[in-house]
């Protein structure tokens, strides 16, 4: 038993066998191994089909709070196509080293490429060097090529990354990635010259640039496009194509903002010969293009756009298909406005496509392609099929019907898809789906076989889950996740005497993100602990529409936190036929935009809610767009336009704007108990802003905390700041249920 520790803001209330349950529930569910990824690979007989899954699972073991980290492991799974799906056993996981951080298999599925670090020897001296593997799978013959000298680590994100991480020529001869740019030796770059990066998850990484390896002459190429940092490059014979984001100044945050100018450009394999594609159609006006991907034919490609000139960093995409020479630029999807009812389409909300989203479906002596997606519907997430021919879509679902679970897709070969469906109270389950043949109006027949699921959890089996759509307003919705009863085992002791559990209202970041009904380990910890918590979908959120999220522009720090305020208030007055909660113990749980909001509201009802945790919260908005790596962000919320190539001089009557809608300025009416959480490597949030609040706060004498977590950024998620900061939170809120006010 590990005793408990002395928290700051401990209470008679928190007691030791609340603490060991805490880090019992915490261990349990933290270590369940979840899916990362699916890759279905080459076979030798098209009677089967090879599907090579990574699992990521948490690592508790170290001693040393830093070295907690996550191991990946690959199990490999073979199905055999009779009369639907036949699985065989599997292999067993084999824990892949982090020294190899991108592997892709040829389109024949002869070679496997992978990318290779080699540290820095303490005892030999040896540098760090970089190579590109090639291993041939039935000789095992391996050839390597040593890298280090043309460019510096390798790009893994799915941003910039290439597709698959490495992507192949269909002639399995070549490979294309990205990594980053290698400083100048020649002469030699000041060690002090600053080096510009895209923000958030990109600190210290240096612009990116394409290179080229040829597997049979050993050829490596560096492609560097001026006046832009390329990323997702595809072969197609002796082109590539990929995507540029104009390089601005400064660098605006890259991560989660669709709304950064840039296109598709294709050029030649020795970089020669750039030419945009996506902007020939001036009528279209495409100025945000990414994530270009090839159709079957050779010739087309399709690829995802956002408008740069709306003020939201996330809105509603575009699907769109063009010729390589850029002609024949075709809208599939078009963004939609306002659903004509709950139930319909809502639009794509989509980040990236899949390396190679395309599925065939043979019937009789047709052949037709389609684009498979994965995109928020309202609270759920869903898979949905895009015919290329007709732009006709539907949703990939099983026989029965998709349920309130979400569905996301992980890979597409073929006529072949693995889709994963999870929920808050399920890490989730696999299945290999088929595409049997088409409906008589062309639209995919599908059949679902399942691969792999998690085992029924004890602390997951005892709370359900529920969506709440508003009656005032269709586009605000909310997952509750009910708790088990007070007297389950799994309820915490401190829990266990009340008539009543505690409700937790988490409102999310972005502003321009959503919450769907799928598995995540905080809020999941807190319903299985007893807490009832309600994730809420404000105006503004995606997967509702375009006109919602343009609702909210100009209206941010009101009308988001009204509607956080009215599911808050609906839920604790009894009207709801499902929800029984003790309207005198309401927390708030808020990151980023969701700790703005959880700021705003603790100014504003001083005596409602009985404590507050705000990780990485935007406090201060003119303070934000000084510092952040967004600082388009804060003029979007004052609806004060913001121009990439010329941007604002911050002005008094900026700052003015931006004040009234900041937390910060009700400081002086908060009474709630606060715990504040910051990554101190945060770009998005800068440390200054949230510390200068809780400041603020204790200098009035108002409880407040803060946790600070080194190595981690505005996610806060090093294993690390999960298992310390979901054992602060569920501290802090049982601390404060039996706390005087």
């Amino acid at each position: 038993m590990t005793p408990l520790p002395r928290y700051p803001w401990a209470s008679d209330t928190l007691s030791q066998e609340d603490y060991d349950s805490i880090n019992d529930a915490f261990n349990a569910l933290a270590t369940i191994p979840s899916v990362s990824s699916a890759q279905i690979t080459p076979t030798p007989s098209s009677s089967s089909i090879s599907i090579q899954v990574t699992f990521q699972q948490r690592d508790l073991s170290s001693s040393t709070p830093s070295s907690l980290t996550k191991k990946k492991y690959s199990q490999t799974f073979t199905a055999l196509r009779r009369d639907g799906v036949e699985l065989l056993p599997s292999s067993l996981p084999i824990e892949l080293s982090a020294s190899i951080p991108l592997s892709s298999v040829s389109p024949s599925g002869k070679y496997i490429t992978q990318a290779r670090i080699v540290a820095v020897d303490a005892k030999t001296g040896a540098s760090k060097s970089l190579w590109i593997d090639f291993l041939q799978r039935t000789t095992l013959v391996t050839s390597s090529i040593n890298v280090t000298t043309f460019h510096d680590d390798f790009y893994t994100d799915s941003f910039f990354g290439a597709p698959s991480g490495l992507s192949w020529s269909h002639d399995d001869d070549t490979i294309v990635y990205v990594a980053q740019r290698k400083p100048s030796q020649d002469p030699p770059t000041f060690k002090y010259a600053h080096a510009p990066d895209w923000g958030e998850a990109y600190t210290g990484k240096r612009t990116p640039v394409i290179v080229v390896a040829n597997r049979v002459s050993a050829r490596v190429t560096v492609i560097d496009p001026p006046g832009m940092s390329p990323g997702q490059p595809i072969l197609v014979g002796s082109t590539i194509v990929f995507h540029g984001l104009v390089e601005t100044v400064p660098l605006n945050g890259a991560l989660y903002c669709f709304n950064r100018p840039g296109g598709i450009y294709k050029c030649n394999l020795d970089g020669t010969g750039i030419v945009c594609i996506s902007q020939v159609d001036k009528e279209l006006k495409l100025k945000g293009a990414r994530s270009p991907r090839l159709l079957p034919d050779g010739d087309t490609v399709v690829f995802l756009s956002n408008p740069v000139d709306n003020a939201t960093h996330n809105s509603c995409a575009t699907l769109v298909q063009t010729k390589l020479d850029g002609s024949r630029l075709r809208v599939l999807v078009p963004p939609v406005i306002s659903p004509a009812s709950t139930a319909a389409f809502p639009g794509l909300y989509v980040d990236t496509l899949l390396p190679d989203p395309i599925l065939t479906v043979t019937a009789g002596e047709g052949v037709r392609h389609f684009v498979i997606l994965v995109t928020p519907w309202r609270s759920t997430k869903r898979v949905v099929w895009v015919d290329v021919q007709s732009g006709e879509m539907g949703k990939v679902e099983p026989p029965n019907g998709a349920g309130k679970e979400s569905w996301t897709v992980l890979d597409v070969d073929k006529d072949a898809m693995v889709l994963l469906k999870s929920e808050p109270n399920s890490v989730g389950e696999l299945f290999l789906v088929i595409a049997q043949g088409l409906t008589p109006g062309n639209a995919p027949l599908f059949s679902f076989g399942s691969l792999i699921q998690a085992p029924p959890h004890p602390l997951l089996s005892g709370f359900s889950y529920s969506i709440f759509t508003s009656q005032a307003s269709p586009t605000v919705e909310s997952i509750i996740l009910h708790p088990p009863p007070a007297s389950s085992p799994s309820t915490l002791p401190s829990l266990r005497k009340r008539a009543k559990p505690p409700l937790v209202v988490v409102p999310h970041g972005g502003p321009n993100s959503v919450f769907q009904t799928e598995w995540a380990l905080n809020t999941a910890l807190l319903a299985a602990l007893g807490f009832c918590v309600v994730l809420v979908n404000y105006t503004g959120s995606i997967g509702f529409g375009q006109e919602s999220i343009d609702s909210l522009v100009s209206h941010i720090g009101s009308l988001d936190v009204a509607d956080v305020h009215s599911v808050a208030l609906h839920l604790t007055s009894g009207h709801h036929p499902n929800v029984v909660v003790d309207p005198a113990l309401v927390f708030l749980y808020g990151g980023s935009h969701g700790g703005f909001i959880t700021g705003h509201l603790i100014a504003m009802q001083p005596e409602f809610y009985r404590g507050a945790v705000l990780r990485n919260p935007v406090a201060n908005v003119g303070l934000l767009a000084q510092i952040s790596d967004i600082p388009d962000w804060g003029f979007e919320c004052a609806g004060i336009p913001y121009d990439f190539a010329t941007p604002p001089v911050m002005t008094p009557q900026h700052y003015a704007a931006f004040w009234v809608k900041s937390p910060i300025a009700g400081v002086k009416k908060v009474q709630t108990p606060t715990l504040f959480m910051l990554g101190e490597t945060d770009r998005r949030v800068p440390n200054p802003d949230g510390l200068a609040f809780h400041n603020h706060l204790r200098a009035r004498g108002k409880p407040s905390y803060l946790c600070t977590f080194p190595g981690t950024g505005h996610p806060l998620d090093s294993v690390e700041a999960e298992k310390f900061g979901c054992e602060a939170m569920l501290t802090f809120f049982v601390s404060n249920i039996g706390a005087a006010r």
